[in-house]
């Protein structure tokens, strides 16, 4: 996207959590297209000290840095001084929050909208998300300050379904986080046009991660079909117009549990952990979202015909970096308690390491 984006004239600011390679230099945000990077480049960080896995992960530009602040409240500091100090050049931001990610810890203030009779993991959750509101709010409040805002196009969405064991909750879709079940692929999606986009208007088109960019890229002038090796489609015309787009078939999902779209049904593929088969189950996430009628045994075809899109998967390689104390959702040894606490440093930045290791 970045790329695409510059091509066009746009300045590219990527802020927050990138978690798309942290060990290889030729990985980072910096040098996938953006202009700017400030944030983290693994999985998780202790949302005060900005350690991940034993090593500091807070970077400036690819340069570790120190800094007092709740994570949530830099990654929100930096895009309001960016917008403030922009030139006249548009400008593409990807503000990547954290949170409500784990670990599970006290934001710096506490909201009255949250009433919980005692500190749990779901009361931390609540918090959390509230804290991330209050960020937002101020980004929005920044680009109204600046008379920017009816310019701006804004997209709000998670990356995933809530992990249940952490304080999240699915409502009645079945699954969580790294499942295909709905409960780990139905997300929030938001987005607003001040001025453009009708508010309040409900979109009934299925949209996918996949298709924002070739959608962005038409929204502002671009041209969608120039996107090489596109997997997902633009939606513009139904957001803007409210056309009907016909969805294409699209795979999504975690390793060993994939989802294939053929809309309004959807393959559920599940692969057991122990001896590797894989299981699939047929759902209409229209009429069923809750999963609780399997259609498989009466499409016999669309089953072999959305089966044969997951065969023709490649199989990614994965070089996963597992933290320590991953004995813990919560990634704290057992004997400190959570909520409160602080990881601390017990190795070299993860940006110099990466960078001597390169060199």
């Amino acid at each position: 996207m970045p790329e695409y984006f510059k091509e066009l004239g746009y300045q590219t600011h990527m802020i927050g959590k990138w978690h798309l390679g942290l060990t290889e230099t030729s990985a980072w945000p910096i040098n996938k297209g953006f202009d700017s990077h400030y944030g983290f480049l693994g999985g998780w960080i202790d949302f005060y000290t900005h350690v991940f896995a034993g090593g500091l992960d807070w970077q400036r530009d690819g340069v570790s840095v120190r800094e007092e602040g709740h994570a949530t409240d830099l990654m929100t500091d930096e895009a309001v001084r960016i917008i403030e100090q922009r030139n006249q050049q548009p400008f593409l931001m990807w503000l990547s929050y954290n949170a409500p990610h784990s670990p599970l810890q006290h934001p710096p203030s506490y909201s009255e909208l949250n009433d919980y009779p005692e500190i749990t993991d779901r009361s931390v959750y609540a918090e959390m998300v509230t804290h991330v509101d209050g960020g937002i709010g101020r980004v929005i409040e920044s680009l109204n300050d600046q008379g920017i805002l009816e310019e701006t196009i804004v997209i709000f969405s998670s990356d995933n379904g809530g992990a249940l064991g952490l304080g999240a909750s699915n409502g009645d879709l079945r699954g969580e986080k790294r499942l295909s079940l709905e409960g780990g692929m139905r997300v929030p999606g938001l987005i607003s046009w001040a001025g453009t986009i009708e508010s309040g208007s409900v979109l009934e088109q299925p949209i996918a991660i996949h298709d924002w960019l070739p959608t962005l890229l038409e929204a502002v002038g671009g041209d969608p079909e120039a996107v090489v090796d596109a997997y997902g489609q633009s939606m513009w015309p139904a957001i803007a117009g409210g056309v009907t787009v016909e969805r294409n078939t699209i795979v999504m999902g975690a390793t060993h549990n994939l989802g294939v779209f053929e809309w309004p049904l959807k393959l559920v593929a599940v692969e057991d952990a122990e001896s590797g088969e894989q299981s699939y189950n047929l759902y209409n996430v229209v009429n069923d979202p809750t999963a609780q009628q399997d259609l498989a045994t009466t499409n016999p075809e669309v089953m072999d015909r959305l089966i044969a899109e997951i065969e023709a998967m490649p199989e990614p390689e994965v070089n996963r970096l597992e933290p320590e104390y991953n004995n813990s959702p919560r990634y704290y040894p057992p004997e400190v308690s959570t909520y409160d606490a602080r990881l601390v440093e017990s190795k070299e930045p993860w940006a110099e390491a990466a960078i001597r290791d390169t060199d």
